[in-house]
């Protein structure tokens, strides 16, 4: 009797084990919320890669989206005086988190910000940028050179 409590124990310890080395990969299963929207956009305006993961949101929305970061970037600029970039939007229910890279942007919006949803926005458009960065400075209007982006975008968002 002791011998099988003991197995049972050591088999329990070996599935947490397991759990906590998928996790640590995967910091999204820690701190779980809604993602709404992940868009890559040239800093021009132009759609690069987009995922929509609401149903409340279409693919036409991402591209509205695309070209109001350019917009919105350039008017803040333009009357604070400052060079800076913006870098989150605050919404009713809503956050809208903006990585500025040299040739494009990334953009995510979720439910509210974590450490885990940062990170995972973080290291996408890093591997976005590492994977993309002839075509990104080559850039000459083809968006279907970004497609093979959905794997980077599982990778880190599944």
């Amino acid at each position: 009797m002791v011998l099988l409590q003991s197995i049972f124990q050591n088999i329990g310890m070996l599935i947490i084990g397991i759990a906590f080395l998928r996790v640590s990969k995967s910091p999204w299963l820690l701190q779980r919320q809604r993602i709404h929207l992940l868009v890559v956009s040239a800093h021009g305006g132009v759609s690069l890669y987009s995922k929509v993961f609401s149903k409340e949101l279409t693919s036409d929305d991402s591209l509205l989206l695309s070209g109001g970061f350019s917009a919105v970037t350039s008017m803040f600029e333009e009357v604070t005086k400052t060079p800076g970039k913006v870098k989150a939007i605050l919404l009713v229910g809503k956050e809208l988190r903006i990585i500025n890279k040299e040739t494009f942007l990334s953009a995510l919006l979720v439910e509210y910000t974590t450490q885990a949803s940062e990170l995972a926005h973080e290291k996408f458009t890093e591997e976005f940028e590492k994977r993309f960065i002839y075509e990104l400075n080559n850039f000459a209007g083809d968006v279907s050179i970004f497609k093979p982006a959905e794997e980077i975008a599982r990778q880190y968002f599944s």
